[in-house]
């Protein structure tokens, strides 16, 4: 039984033939998006693969999560504010 099912399936060589020649590079892109995808920090990506945040925002903008950010206005607008020392 053992060497039918050894005769059944190709050989290795020919199993894998058509991935001959490329590089393993070829399996970044599909991580990236996959990863982006799936809500990972660009910055961590980015830190993974060894390319800048900025890089990934622009070649993969697809796959970044835009959920829309409640921005609280007042707060943002205190943390701004100079402080009482340099108004005039």
């Amino acid at each position: 039984m053992w060497q039918q099912a050894q005769e059944a399936v190709p050989p290795r060589d020919e199993l894998y033939s058509w991935r001959l020649g490329e590089p393993v590079s070829i399996l970044r892109e599909p991580c990236l998006v996959m990863w982006l995808r799936v809500g990972v920090s660009s910055f961590a990506v980015a830190e993974l693969v060894g390319v800048t945040p900025s890089w990934l925002a622009m070649r993969y903008p697809h796959c970044l999560r835009m959920a829309r950010a409640e921005i609280d206005w007042d707060h943002l607008a205190e943390f701004m504010a100079l402080p009482d020392s340099l108004r005039s």
